[in-house]
């Protein structure tokens, strides 16, 4: 169980969903002492579930959700996609994450073809170019509706956690 980490709520819950799909394991809802009877769920209340899970959801939003920048015209910007790109690179090296503290090295080729606006379907590509030591390099774009939003290429080293 974590506290709300702003900006890097989204990225931890990105770990946490993989790794949940990953081990198998179905993360418990804390708190929930009384199901509500006209919600048929399956629940997980308060202890996790060992289970065979294919899909998971990750609803990352900040305090009153996100309503782009540029009022009358919103739009999500641009630091925002670029976070996002490396966020999705992050399973290419997962398995060395552990004790690790991922710092951003470089954003280079950084290319904005499209506005992207809040609620925008993203689907984003990511693949490993390079690895040296601790140093990870990885391509990754951001598309809407098969159209190509952005793109980066995107360094990060892994250092050991203090």
């Amino acid at each position: 169980m974590t506290g709300h980490m702003f900006g890097a709520a989204g990225g931890a819950e990105a770990i946490a969903t993989i790794m949940a799909l990953r081990e198998g394991i179905c993360p418990p809802t804390i708190n929930l002492d009384t199901p509500d009877p006209e919600c048929d769920l399956d629940y997980t209340p308060n202890v996790a579930v060992k289970a065979p899970l294919t899909l998971g959801l990750s609803n990352s939003f900040g305090f009153g959700g996100h309503k782009g920048h540029f009022p009358g015209n919103p739009i999500v910007p641009g630091v925002i996609l670029c976070e996002i790109m490396a966020q999705s690179c992050f399973p290419l090296f997962m398995e060395d994450l552990p004790g690790k503290l991922a710092l951003y090295r470089g954003l280079d080729a950084v290319k904005f073809r499209s506005t992207v606006k809040p609620g925008d379907e993203c689907e984003i590509t990511a693949r490993l170019v390079d690895h040296k030591g601790n140093v990870y390099v990885c391509d990754a774009q951001l598309s809407v509706a098969g159209k190509r939003a952005a793109q980066a290429r995107i360094t990060v080293a892994l250092v050991p956690q203090e």
